[in-house]
């Protein structure tokens, strides 16, 4: 987490980087990291999660950036369970997100070197992802 916070500390020292707004993606273990580097690291303006492991309750609280998360319905790592009640917690907590899950797709539905690969929920998920970065880090 400590390194993915430096990075985006030296991108927004950037000349080259403009606006000075720096968004954080991942996929899997990435996904959670994501979201803890959010949590915790200020140059972080946006966070989007793909089928990472939720935050708990108290890292959730620290989130104040807005978040995506993109889930699988067939995730037998992370349930629908524990994905709604993250959605419930970032309501309390108001951050501002959305949280989709992806009706028959398993984990790794993006990974399109996986015979789980999902070229619609991938394709879904990669538009909303840009159009996430697009509202929350250019405009």
């Amino acid at each position: 987490v400590a390194e993915i916070g430096a990075a985006a500390h030296y991108l927004k020292a950037m000349p080259s980087v403009s606006p000075k707004k720096v968004g954080v993606v991942g996929w899997c273990m990435g996904g959670g990291l994501s979201l803890s580097v959010a949590a915790e690291n200020g140059d972080i303006a946006a966070a989007v999660c793909f089928y990472g492991q939720p935050l708990s309750e108290a890292d959730t609280a620290r989130l104040r950036v807005p978040v995506l998360g993109l889930f699988a319905s067939e995730d037998h790592g992370i349930s629908v369970a524990d994905v709604r009640a993250f959605d419930e917690e970032l309501d309390r907590q108001a951050v501002p997100h959305e949280i989709h899950i992806y009706d028959g797709a398993h984990h790794a539905f993006f990974n399109d070197t996986r015979p789980v690969y999902d070229p619609e929920a991938a394709e879904d998920a990669w538009q909303r992802t840009l159009d996430w970065f697009r509202t929350h880090l250019v405009q």
